[in-house]
């Protein structure tokens, strides 16, 4: 199991630093070959990010 303290302590403080980020998986209905394009726009949008974990 990670340990998460160090998080637990940054989002208890609620000091600047922190970005959470959520994504929507896609919809069951998806096709294989849809799936894989929004993976791949998803990763080049968080690519551009630079996030560090």
């Amino acid at each position: 199991m990670p340990d998460t303290s160090s998080l637990r302590a940054m989002l208890a403080t609620a000091r600047s630093g922190i970005l959470l980020l959520s994504l929507t998986p896609p919809r069951r209905s998806s096709t294989p070959e849809r799936v894989a394009e929004i993976a791949r726009v998803t990763r080049g949008r968080l690519d551009r990010l630079g996030l560090d974990g």
